[in-house]
């Protein structure tokens, strides 16, 4: 009577182990996905600064052209209106 209670508890026991393992092997891969996408979107976010800060150095190189151009009598107001617009 006692020995097949016994084996019903031990396998229940080794059943929930092997759930638990399996929930811990899913929380892992959870937080892998999480993270690479953390990552991903921190990358992205650093390449769209760096497409600004250039695209704003490449405005303000044309403005400062426009205004040289003026000074120096080649260039004219829309040319420089128009550097300023960007």
């Amino acid at each position: 009577i006692y020995q097949p209670i016994l084996r019903i508890g031990v396998e229940k026991a080794e059943l929930q182990s092997d759930l638990a393992a399996i929930q811990l092997q899913g929380a892992w891969q959870d937080m892998a996905v999480r993270t690479v996408s953390a990552y991903l979107e921190v990358a992205q976010a650093q390449h769209v600064l760096t497409t600004y800060q250039d695209q704003k150095m490449a405005s303000q190189g044309q403005v400062e052209a426009a205004k040289k151009r003026i000074e120096l009598g080649t260039g004219n107001i829309f040319d420089l209106n128009d550097a300023q617009a960007r």
